[in-house]
């Protein structure tokens, strides 16, 4: 169930539109929705969906690389992997079109691999940046993507495009999960719950 976030869809649609190299940084609590309200925006769009995994780091590069692989080809050769990250980062560039490219939980990849954002940014400033590709990072830790991604010693930092840190949900929102209650009751549940999509789907 989706609901709202009306706001949110509206300014990542305007950085899609925009159809310049884009990278917008998307972070929050776990449960409060970044995932679905990605998914949402990705519909009807040429895009590659990347989940990162606490798997080693061997493990995830190739798991990217055969997504980037397969975006343009029917096939991708089993056990393909790109040499490295700057390899696969680069392969972004060499996309059609305008590929929407999300890297969810992108801190995990951090844990893996530390030299991953520097790596991120080497390649975004000579190539990334002036291709048509719009790149999200999303994370569930805000302190590291505070750190890692955002803050003034980040690899990353003034590169980003925009960034939003996804509040959960209002009143208004929250009550339509429960739409055949009283408006006594939505606020009780709004109360209890908070505003987390996850809880109030529950």
């Amino acid at each position: 169930m989706f609901i709202d976030r009306q706001a949110e869809l509206g300014q990542l649609e305007k950085h899609y539109q925009s159809g310049r190299g884009d990278l917008f940084v998307l972070y929050g609590r776990r449960r409060v929705g970044k995932t679905e309200l990605l998914r949402v925006f990705c519909q009807g769009k040429p895009h590659i969906y990347f989940i990162a995994t606490l798997s080693a780091d061997g493990e995830q590069l190739a798991a990217f690389s055969q997504q980037v692989w397969g975006f343009t080809r029917d096939e991708t050769p089993a056990g393909f992997t790109f040499p490295s990250w700057e390899a696969a980062f680069n392969a972004l560039a060499e996309l059609p079109g305008r590929p929407l490219v999300v890297l969810d939980e992108f801190t995990y990849l951090i844990s893996g691999n530390k030299a991953l954002p520097s790596i991120l940014q080497k390649v975004w400033d000579s190539r990334l940046k002036d291709a048509g590709v719009m790149l999200v990072l999303c994370g569930s830790y805000i302190g590291m993507m505070e750190s890692e991604v955002l803050g003034h010693r980040a690899p990353l930092y003034g590169r980003r495009t925009g960034s939003t840190l996804l509040q959960p949900l209002g009143l208004p929102a929250a009550a339509q999960f429960f739409p055949q209650a009283d408006s006594e009751d939505q606020f009780l549940s709004w109360a209890v719950l908070g505003g987390m999509p996850y809880y109030l789907q529950l």
